[in-house]
């Protein structure tokens, strides 16, 4: 049985459209369908101003939201429920991984996403953790977050990089794909869409080792698929190539699942709210049942 879990973190601290998106997501039935226990949601991040030593956005409150994330995610996992953890922006990983490390597992990570979120406090163009969740949980970010658990709270030869965006985009998607250490499993969309997704899942899946963690960022999709996103960009995937990708990820069985970026107020209407959620259904009422 899956225990969702709302983190509507956005760590931009502004309140805009993705602290709406567990809310959301919520709306669109995902968890009534799904049968899944609802934790409710924890975390709110203010205010909009970066921290002198970290260099973060809203730094005491992400602590703090991060903090109880992870008491709850421990709880869960220790009750050997699986995990939805629906954002909210990407910052919540640090503590549902933290969580897992204290519920007693050393989870690799699978991460999807259309962006590597490896800048850090000096070097983020906008301050916010969403930028740098991944630097920070292998052990690089300010002691109160990378500290949690045992660090780093996810080994970087464990970790793969899936779907993000080729280096020639633009000069900031290079700068920051150049700082990711090379022991981190990279296959960026074009090269998810070379080898198949069958395969790039099986790369990732033998790369994060037992008990992984999946994240989700929606932005994964090209920006044409899904403009709903707070910083949508060119050549990602498409629905259907996520949606094999996430599938042949969840065919072993994860630890726990985290959704991001869905930005409710570019989605008035709640259509892609509801097309996330339908996708969702699929593949984790499947992988509830031990197929994917």
């Amino acid at each position: 049985m899956w225990a969702a879990l709302g983190a509507p973190l956005d760590s931009a601290a502004r309140g805009e459209g993705e602290e709406r998106a567990p809310a959301a997501l919520r709306e669109a039935g995902l968890l009534e369908r799904l049968g899944a226990e609802d934790l409710g949601d924890v975390g709110v991040l203010r205010p909009p101003e970066r921290h002198p030593r970290s260099g973060i956005l809203a730094f005491e409150s992400l602590v703090e939201a991060s903090e109880e994330i992870s008491d709850r995610a421990s709880d869960a996992i220790r009750s050997q429920k699986r995990l939805l953890v629906l954002g909210g922006d990407c910052s919540l990983l640090i503590g549902a991984i933290a969580g897992a490390r204290r519920g007693g597992l050393r989870p690799g990570l699978l991460f999807v996403d259309g962006h590597c979120d490896y800048w850090d406090g000096k070097t983020s163009p906008t301050g916010e953790a969403a930028d740098m969740e991944l630097s920070i949980l292998h052990g690089q970010g300010p002691p109160e977050l990378a500290g949690m658990a045992p660090r780093p709270l996810v080994d970087p030869a464990r970790t793969a990089i899936l779907g993000h965006r080729p280096p020639e985009l633009d000069s900031d998607v290079a700068a920051e794909r150049e700082r990711v250490p090379d022991d981190v499993l990279q296959l960026d969309a074009p090269q998810v869409r070379e080898v198949g997704p069958p395969a790039a899942a099986e790369r990732g899946l033998g790369r994060a080792g037992d008990d992984p963690w999946l994240h989700i960022d929606l932005d994964a999709l090209d920006e044409r698929a899904l403009p709903a996103v707070s910083y949508p960009l060119a050549r990602g995937l498409e629905w259907n190539e996520l949606e094999e990708l996430v599938g042949w990820l969840l065919a072993p069985g994860v630890c726990g699942v985290s959704v991001a970026d869905l930005n409710s107020d570019l989605d008035p209407g709640g259509a892609y709210a509801r097309r996330v959620a339908d996708m969702l259904l699929r593949l984790l009422g499947g992988a509830d049942q031990g197929i994917a």
